[in-house]
């Protein structure tokens, strides 16, 4: 007589289980569906002016300045120094080098 163990998956597992399928067969339509259709890559934003606000200079200086980069420093006269993808940014001016004083 052969005595042969037998698991019932619990309802966490069984849970588990279904979500993991449903991820593997959803990112396999995504692709397929990203490679079917090739005119979509040669759909592109166009800018428009409809939504650009006209501030006076005075508003403009005091609007705050967001900035990002690989590496920032700061001297003591209050100069900023941002190195390596630096981005520099003001209400609708956007300004991309690789090294920014500001």
């Amino acid at each position: 007589m052969s005595s042969r163990w037998v698991f019932e998956p619990t309802p966490t597992a069984q849970a588990v289980r279904a979500a993991l399928t449903v991820l593997a067969l959803g990112s396999g339509v995504s692709t397929a569906l990203a490679q079917s259709t090739p005119e979509a890559a040669s759909i592109r934003l166009k800018p428009g002016a409809s939504l650009q606000q006209q501030l006076p200079q005075s508003v403009t200086n005091q609007l705050p300045v967001f900035i990002s980069s690989d590496q920032m420093t700061s001297e003591m006269d209050g100069t900023t120094v941002l190195e390596g993808a630096a981005q520099l940014r003001q209400h609708d001016a956007v300004l991309r080098a690789d090294r920014i004083e500001h």
